[in-house]
């Protein structure tokens, strides 16, 4: 009785720890500040040898002066350097393609610079 409650108590163990990993952060994500006095509307990231602009990592929302948000990759995603296009509730874009190193970024903030704008990011 003893060993048949340890084992299933083991088989749940592996599944709990199974499912953790599989929820595992990657290694590319990174926390996206909005400090631009204006609303981010949508947040565009594709590979930088693309020529195209991939979805919407916002989705449906926005993100409001001073706030943030994790931008989230999958695990699987093996493109390092990233473009990055924000569109502001101005209906101006913002456009970054200077292949950002995500890999190597942990948290990237949008900010005013004079009568520009740019990110300002920090290294994991």
């Amino acid at each position: 009785m003893k060993k048949a409650l340890f084992a299933a108590l083991s088989v749940l163990a592996l599944t709990l720890f199974g499912q953790t990993a599989v929820k595992a952060e990657s290694g590319l994500d990174f926390v996206l500040s909005n400090d631009s006095g204006l609303t981010i509307e949508r947040v565009y990231i594709s590979p930088s040898q693309v020529s195209s602009w991939q979805e919407d990592v916002l989705g449906r929302g926005t993100l409001a002066d001073g706030d943030r948000t994790t931008i989230r990759f999958s695990r699987a995603e093996r493109n390092r350097y990233w473009d990055i296009k924000i569109v502001t509730s101005d209906g101006e874009e913002h456009i970054f393609q200077d292949g950002y190193d995500l890999a190597r970024i942990y948290r990237i903030t949008f900010q005013p610079d004079g009568n520009t704008y740019q990110l300002h990011y920090w290294y994991r």
